[in-house]
């Protein structure tokens, strides 16, 4: 998977695993009204085994910068109404990483902008639906 169109693919699979992984918490409530209704431990344990499998995703090396930028901008959108994300707030993100002295590479910001277009699309369509 050495194309570019593979790196991109891999990118935005990476942004769907962000937006669909569950909740730690939702997981551990679960659990625990799994045990409180009697559930029987081999029940839980393959439950814990499928949790886990789900949080477990691989990233490529060269990603892991992107990612790891994404990850810390996560929460820098910018909506146009309630049920409208018009993607990243870019003026943010700009300041943020300027003034965390944090230097990145114009590789990386263009993998941040494909991760970010591509959570604006599936933000979108889940408030939307």
């Amino acid at each position: 998977m050495g194309s570019a169109s593979g790196h991109r693919k891999k990118l935005t699979e990476v942004v769907a695993h962000w937006f669909d992984a569950p909740s730690p918490i939702d997981n551990a409530a679960v659990l625990a009204d799994m045990r409180a209704a009697g559930a029987p431990d081999e029940v839980l344990m393959q439950f814990e085994k499928q949790r886990q499998q789900q949080e477990r995703f691989d990233v490529l090396p060269q990603n892991w910068t992107a990612l790891e930028w994404f990850l810390e901008v996560s929460d820098l959108w910018r909506w146009r109404s309630p049920t409208l994300c018009d993607g990243f707030d870019w003026l943010q993100i700009e300041a943020e990483s300027r003034l965390s002295q944090c230097q990145y590479s114009k590789d990386d910001f263009k993998k941040l902008k494909l991760m970010g277009n591509h959570a604006r699309l599936l933000i979108n369509e889940s408030l939307n639906e």
